[in-house]
């Protein structure tokens, strides 16, 4: 959490950053879930367009 609190207060120009707290997963098991997580946050804006 301390780093949470940095951020807060120095967040530098252009960081965007989200903070989601899974609190089931282990050291072993956080893979998936931060894969997955990190690829929606890097693709929320991407659309592809109907037809």
């Amino acid at each position: 959490m301390e780093l949470l609190t940095f951020l807060d207060k120095n967040r530098p120009v252009g960081l965007e950053y989200y903070y989601l707290e899974l609190p089931n997963e282990t050291h072993g098991t956080i893979v998936i879930p931060g894969i997955y997580y990190g690829l929606k946050g890097i693709f929320s804006t991407y659309s592809k367009e109907q037809n």
